[in-house]
């Protein structure tokens, strides 16, 4: 569109141009035609009215030499270029200069230009009677004309070039005020718009009434429908970029709640199956510092009997402690989280050592009332945008409590109901449903070392005797305290088994038929000496015969090794009693167990 206003433009300006040079050149021309035509009739008339007067007369006597040497006359005027007389019957004489600036006459009258110039009246006769030939024209050229000619033509020209300079000036405002100038502007808006820095905004003067005026316009308009867009962009932008965040934050969070259940899981089902109190303080151990990478502290558990707390897993690296009550801590006291930020002046735990200023956490770990032990926390310094929000490691440590709370109990539980299933009730000592266990596992391990595994099969004399003289309740009593007698002299690894009313059975690793036999009367001397079980008034005296065997000498199963052992503790008992007797040899039979 641009380039159709400047092209009309020019075309305007083209026509108005030559229009202008036309009307001024055309009027100069005119103007100088008509002073010419005035100057040169004056004379043409001068020089007719000379030549009618010098003529003789009567005129018709006069023939065309005679008016040219008339002519001749006039062409004294060093102006007068040629002179030309036209009758009515066509040229009658005509003078003019040669090329040295003499008058000359020509035989043959011809026309010396296009310009008639002034008029006289001639009066010839013909044949004697007057008659007025006609009227005959006077031709002048002079070098005036020519002059005035070139002037007109310079002045003419001088004009033009003057005239096409004023215009071109002109034009060229005019172009650059109305097509270059918005031109330009136009192409700076659109540099801007494409720049680095899209500048929207930025608009043109639409106030004009022309194609410029309607570009504007439009471009305004463009550009702030742009601007709107842009806009509309960047804050659906800036929503996406927040939503974004926020995903990627609740992303962050749920794989990190993901995880904690996933620990929290395993955790309890490696807790499930712990066979002791170490096992299962290894696998907390092993988790608790994944659970909380920011923190350090400890885990501590209950001691059975004496209530004391004692450090059961160390987490982040922390120093380790002594054993605590568990009154000196402030959770365990509310029964509930207990928070203790650094600078709060509340007070710090008791087991929390005193030079520590930082921030405190104390989870306790209780399930139905039992306070099973403590989750003790310290945030680790870190990252101002890594420091962990207590919100959140309160309600992580706080699950992890209740997740502990359940398994502790469930896992003393399964220790308890395993403690009674394999342990006799009244005794201590381990029952017969655990010898079958145990037993296998000992002669296995015995085999595969090549060793041998003593068996010491031993009953009470006259048990039946106390139960009828002092009642039951003496015979538990005495039956208690022979098995406390008993294991506080067995070695490490000995396995002492009530396997009847008043029978017992010991299990020795790594001892062989004479070793065997020797721990056996060594035992039954301490306990007949040594032994002496105050029932009320009474002071009982306690004595027990035994019978011994041993693997690999007497058998190779179970069933046969106590078979041998309960064969020698008939032969005790039948031999007078508070005795030992050895099995008599190998034997191999595949006999059962028959107690008394």
């Amino acid at each position: 569109m641009a380039a159709s206003v400047a092209q009309r433009l020019k075309i305007s300006i083209i026509a108005t141009t030559t229009l202008v040079l036309t009307i001024s050149g055309g009027m100069a021309s005119l103007q100088e035609r008509a002073a010419l035509r005035r100057q040169l009739d004056t004379t043409a008339v001068a020089v007719a009215g000379r030549l009618a007067t010098t003529l003789p007369t009567p005129v018709w006597n006069v023939d065309d030499a005679q008016v040219v040497n008339v002519l001749m006359g006039e062409m004294k005027d060093p102006e007068i270029e040629a002179i030309q007389v036209v009758g009515s019957k066509g040229p009658v004489a005509v003078v003019e200069r040669d090329a040295q600036d003499r008058p000359v006459s020509r035989p043959t009258p011809s026309a010396l230009g296009d310009v008639v110039l002034g008029t006289a009246r001639l009066i010839y006769r013909d044949q004697g009677s007057p008659r007025e030939l006609g009227q005959a024209q006077v031709a002048l050229t002079t070098r005036f004309v020519r002059r005035a000619f070139w002037r007109s033509l310079l002045l003419l020209a001088a004009e033009i070039v003057v005239l096409d300079l004023i215009l071109i000036l002109l034009l060229t405002i005019v172009v650059n005020w109305t097509v270059i100038r918005p031109l330009w502007q136009f192409r700076d808006a659109l540099r801007s718009m494409t720049g680095a820095d899209a500048g929207l905004d930025r608009r043109l003067d639409e106030h004009r009434r022309d194609e410029f005026g309607e570009i504007a316009r439009f471009f305004n308009l463009v550009t702030t429908h742009f601007q709107r867009i842009i806009g509309t962009q960047k804050e659906l932008e800036a929503e996406l970029e927040g939503s974004t965040r926020q995903l990627r934050l609740g992303v962050q969070k749920l794989e990190r709640r993901n995880f904690e259940i996933a620990q929290l899981q395993e955790l309890t089902e490696m807790l499930t199956v712990c066979q002791d109190l170490g096992e299962c303080r290894g696998v907390l151990a092993s988790f608790l510092d994944g659970l909380f990478p920011n923190c350090s502290g400890h885990l501590f558990l209950t001691e059975p009997g004496s209530g004391l707390l004692t450090a059961a897993a160390v987490i982040g690296g922390a120093p380790a402690v002594g054993d605590f009550p568990a009154e000196i801590c402030w959770g365990i006291r509310e029964s509930k989280a207990y928070v203790c930020p650094a600078g709060s002046g509340k007070p710090m735990c008791g087991h929390v050592e005193r030079e520590y200023e930082g921030t405190a956490l104390c989870i306790p770990i209780i399930s139905g009332g039992d306070t099973h032990g403590l989750l003790h926390l310290r945030p680790l310094p870190s990252a101002p945008d890594e420091e962990p929000r207590f919100s959140e490691l309160t309600g992580l440590a706080t699950r992890v409590a209740e997740r502990l709370a359940l398994a502790l109990t469930t896992f003393k539980l399964r220790i308890t109901l395993r403690d009674q299933s394999i342990h006799d009730p009244l005794t201590g000592l381990y029952n017969r449903r655990y010898l079958d266990e145990v037993a296998g596992r000992e002669l296995v391990n015995a085999t595969r070392r090549g060793g041998a595994l003593g068996f010491i099969m031993f009953d009470i004399d006259h048990f039946k005797d106390f139960n009828d003289t002092y009642g039951h309740d003496a015979g538990d009593v005495l039956l208690r305290e022979l098995s406390q007698f008993v294991t506080g002299r067995l070695r490490g690894g000995d396995l002492a088994f009530r396997i009847g009313g008043e029978e017992f059975l010991l299990v020795l690793p790594s001892a062989d038929a004479t070793a065997t036999l020797a721990r056996a009367e060594t035992l039954r001397q301490e306990v007949a000496a040594g032994l002496h079980v105050k029932y009320r008034e009474a002071l009982l005296t306690v004595t027990f015969s035994a019978g011994v065997a041993s693997f690999p000498v007497h058998g190779e199963r179970l069933s046969t090794l106590l078979k041998a052992a309960d064969t020698a503790l008939y032969r005790a008992k039948e031999g007078g009693r508070n005795r030992v007797e050895a099995a008599a040899g190998p034997d191999r039979g595949d006999l059962f167990f028959r107690g008394t």
